[in-house]
């Protein structure tokens, strides 16, 4: 499965990194998980690095503004 991130912009340009996630099957309880990706918290699009340029954004900017 691929999993698409948003990452930090170059420049004005949006970042979006496009990486593919293994799938595991745990047949104890009938489910399938990702492994988690080390730069993401889990069930977010965007990776840390880009979270704490936004917050950073926030301390400056509007919401409409970042």
């Amino acid at each position: 499965m691929i999993r698409r991130f948003r990452t930090i912009p170059i420049g004005q340009k949006a970042v979006y990194i496009d990486i593919p996630v293994q799938q595991v099957e745990w047949v104890k309880y009938q489910t399938v998980r990702q492994v988690k990706v080390p730069f993401a918290d889990e069930r977010k699009g965007y990776t840390r690095a880009f979270e704490r340029l936004v917050l950073e954004f926030s301390r400056y900017m509007t919401i409409h503004g970042i």
